[in-house]
């Protein structure tokens, strides 16, 4: 009986969610909202290891993460529907760098080898250079 309760509410919860969400969605794009640290491990999905930052609008939550590689320091966003669709239009891509990092910034989306792929949620990963970095690609 307990398990059959557990359900419901699990079932009830993702309703009550997805109709926020859905709610939040239709009043658009909306101002970026900063996470506080303590909050971020509220949801189903834990953190991921290094996160330093978690951003939200209306539609998107965007995960931030440093690297520090051959090419410098870079920052890896992680961007997240909240009504869990899976797809990004390129246009949002774009102003999600414009709007969390600035114009002059590069942002690459990278696809893996098979070999490296991680893909257990409709999560999409985008490398942002800063302005002083050359990045060979952009024309």
């Amino acid at each position: 009986m307990l398990q059959s309760n557990k359900g419901i509410y699990n079932r009830q919860t993702r309703r009550a969610a997805a109709n926020h969400f859905a709610d939040l969605i239709k009043e658009g794009w909306g101002d970026w909202e900063e996470i506080p640290s303590e909050k971020w491990g509220r949801s189903p999905c834990p953190p991921p290891p290094g996160l330093k930052r978690f951003t939200k609008n209306n539609i998107y939550s965007v995960q931030f993460m440093e690297h520090f590689t051959g090419w410098g320091n870079l920052t890896r966003i992680l961007i997240r529907r909240h009504d869990q669709k899976t797809t990004v239009p390129w246009a949002h891509k774009q102003r999600i760098k414009n709007e969390l990092f600035g114009e002059e910034f590069t942002a690459l989306e990278a696809f893996p080898p098979e070999s490296k792929l991680f893909d257990e949620a409709n999560i999409y990963h985008l490398w942002i250079f800063p302005p002083d970095i050359e990045v060979p690609i952009v024309l």
